[in-house]
């Protein structure tokens, strides 16, 4: 899409007023020219100039006034159109189905929303001035008309000439422009990787030592594309200068060999043909970000178009509250399957199928080794999957994709890769006493507290995050609780914590939970201990209690 159509369909604010005033502050800025050519002849006839002054000091002020809205109000113009789409993509991003924003990618998400809207709201500032300056160009080139014809169009087609040249040239900038765009994506994927793993990076020197180098090598490839593109670019705006530079030549020393007319106009045309040197180059220097707007443009509404074929159906358009389900007996899996695909489309890992019945009140505790499919189990018994193959059932009720939203609100889950949020959202008016209390119980009310609204610290150990997520958990008080091995990483005193009073307190309450676990001499505590294996449940087997 290009800029004008870009422009019409975003803005939600008139721009008619940025154009008038444009308009205004470029034609003041070309009748200084006027007015200057005019006072000139008057000193030169030792004549009065006192009128020339005043329309001069008139006009400047109107161009200030008119110059000063048009910043200001260019700027928030296309703020504005910035806000509406981060938050539209943001929005979209929020109601896509997990798996394909986990297939985009955090780097090219993060990329969309800060660079590639950054490189639209830098276009603020040099589309107002080159909106004036081509106000300013078309008055200057009719002041031209006045005095000369055969002038007139001399500069038109010297001028336009060096343009069209200019923009046939930049064409080819666009393969160069993708190129960039890519290694920037895998420069943020590398940045990720630092601060998402530091752990790791620390604890191995080959590793630490392979992903400098790997930054180094991206970076180095970034600097030499920029680099490229920039020497072009600068190699083409030298063109239109030269033409600039053609055309005063033309001006001053061919024209008045062929026309003694136009001797008597060649300081008026020169001084006008000087004056356009700044708006010609305004225009052209628009040309290079116009090209990385316009890229900017379509890689936004690339990624909201593949964030809108995955926008999940349930998603209430009217923003209602979805009906809670208010009990259950069971779920049941008939036949599930669900399917990983690599980039190439090629089958990485099968799950399934799936024949399970998780009953209301039950502890259930979920094992199996490293990659044999108990979170992406987690996730399907959840909804955040829906399965490819195969039913889910709830009271014989099948849970389709209507029925998702409602569905998930029976969940509070705490997965191996949780987040921690500083607002309880969705929850601001929770009893601040019971979050403290919690937080006693889980002995981090030195650590953190829950002030105006806000936790007041999460930078915590691995164990006392977990342990603050489940305080989160345990106010959100939903039927049926998800733990990703969440008494992995604590210490013996909160892993039987968890297992005898927390779980045995759920129990009481009447709530379900199914919990990733390897701690076998807490399994007394489960109901039932399914174990699954390469993407298969291997055994259900139902615990007798002592």
């Amino acid at each position: 899409m290009n800029v004008v159509g870009f422009i019409k369909k975003e803005s939600t604010k008139p721009v008619r007023s940025i154009l008038v005033m444009a308009t205004v502050a470029g034609l003041a800025n070309a009748m200084v020219l006027t007015i200057i050519n005019a006072a000139s002849k008057k000193i030169s006839a030792d004549e009065e100039s006192t009128r020339q002054l005043i329309m001069f000091i008139i006009v400047i002020v109107l161009y200030v006034i008119a110059q000063k809205y048009n910043m200001t109000n260019g700027m928030a113009f296309i703020e504005d159109i910035i806000h509406n789409i981060r938050t539209r993509v943001a929005d979209k991003v929020r109601r896509a189905d997990l798996l394909k924003l986990e297939q985009i990618g955090e780097a090219e998400i993060y990329n969309r929303l800060t660079q590639e809207a950054n490189v639209i709201s830098q276009f603020a500032l040099p589309i107002v001035t080159a909106l004036q300056s081509s106000v300013m160009l078309v008055v200057v080139l009719i002041y031209i008309l006045t005095l000369s014809v055969v002038a007139f169009f001399i500069v038109v087609t010297i001028n336009a000439a060096g343009i069209f040249y200019y923009l046939q040239r930049t064409k080819r900038f666009v393969p160069m422009l993708v190129e960039i765009n890519k290694t920037e994506i895998g420069f943020f994927k590398a940045l990720t990787d630092i601060l998402e793993g530091i752990k790791e990076v620390k604890l191995r020197k080959s590793r630490s030592s392979a992903l400098a180098a790997f930054i180094k090598k991206i970076s180095e490839e970034l600097k030499s594309l920029k680099g490229v593109i920039g020497g072009k670019y600068a190699e083409d705006i030298i063109i239109p200068q030269a033409a600039y530079m053609v055309l005063m030549g033309a001006v001053v020393f061919i024209l008045p060999r062929f026309s003694t007319t136009y001797r008597d106009v060649v300081p008026d045309v020169t001084v006008a043909v000087l004056f356009m040197f700044g708006p010609v180059g305004a225009v052209v220097g628009l040309m290079p970000l116009l090209d990385k707007v316009r890229m900017a443009i379509g890689y936004i509404y690339e990624l909201e178009a593949e964030l809108d074929k995955s926008v999940e159906l349930h998603e209430l358009q009217s923003g209602e509250e979805p009906v809670v389900q208010t009990g259950f007996k069971n779920i049941r899996f008939e036949d599930v399957e669900f399917h990983y695909h690599d980039d190439d489309g090629h089958e990485a890992f099968s799950l399934g199928p799936l024949n399970l019945n998780i009953r209301s009140g039950e502890t259930v505790f979920l094992i199996g080794g490293n990659g044999c499919g108990k979170t992406t189990l987690l996730k399907l018994l959840t909804m955040l999957y829906f399965p490819k193959k195969g039913k889910v059932f709830i009271d014989d009720k099948q849970v389709d994709q209507t029925d998702i939203l409602r569905y998930r609100e029976m969940f509070s889950a705490i997965f191996s890769d949780f987040h921690l949020f500083h607002r309880l959202y969705g929850m601001e008016h929770i009893d601040t006493e019971k979050v403290a209390e919690l937080l006693r119980f889980m002995e981090i009310d030195k650590k953190t507290e829950y002030r105006d609204g806000w936790f007041t610290e999460l930078d915590l150990s691995t164990g006392q995050r977990k342990r603050l997520a489940m305080i989160v958990a345990l106010l959100e008080n939903r039927q049926i609780y998800v733990f990703d091995e969440w008494a992995a990483d604590q210490d013996p005193q909160y892993r039987k914590i968890f297992y005898e009073v927390i779980l045995k307190d759920l129990k009481k309450q009447g709530k379900t939970v199914i919990a990733v676990s390897h701690d076998d001499r807490y399994f007394k505590y489960a109901d039932r201990v399914i174990k699954m294996d390469y993407g298969t449940v291997v055994s259900d087997e139902k615990k007798k209690k002592k």
